[in-house]
């Protein structure tokens, strides 16, 4: 094998080697939390009725965007108005009406950096026609 031949292979082995790494060789790190959608309104606090949220995690290194709904703790910021599962459904309680933030929450995740906390937000509107007082 020539000296020229020898460069050609060695050129297109570093090539093919570089252009089959997935990113830039660092590890994916999580960079936000959406959730999806970002609001949403019952017009009665029947508590058959429900809103099924999503959480979304945006990255970096690759960049994307996947949904992490499984992996974040969902919480509301005010109790006895509606419930909410770790699978990311909210039913009224049936207990009055208002407006609830919705949180979906990452902390320890193996793609954060250790102690970063990341909190998605949404707002449920709970109403009711037959109380005046009521959000319209």
């Amino acid at each position: 094998m020539s000296r020229k031949q020898f460069t050609i292979l060695a050129v297109v082995l570093a090539l093919g080697s570089v252009l089959s790494l997935p990113s830039c060789g660092l590890p994916q790190r999580l960079d936000g939390v959406s959730i999806q959608p970002g609001s949403g309104t019952f017009l009665d606090p029947d508590p058959r009725l429900s809103i099924n949220f999503k959480a979304y995690g945006s990255y970096l290194h690759p960049v994307a965007t996947k949904d992490i709904t499984s992996l974040v703790v969902w919480t509301t910021d005010v109790t006895g108005l509606v419930t909410i599962t770790q699978a990311g459904v909210v039913t009224p309680t049936g207990n009055g009406c208002g407006v609830v933030n919705v949180l979906a929450t990452v902390t320890d995740s193996p793609h954060t950096p250790k102690g970063q906390v990341y909190i998605g937000h949404a707002t449920v509107t709970i109403d009711d026609s037959n109380v005046p007082s009521c959000p319209q």
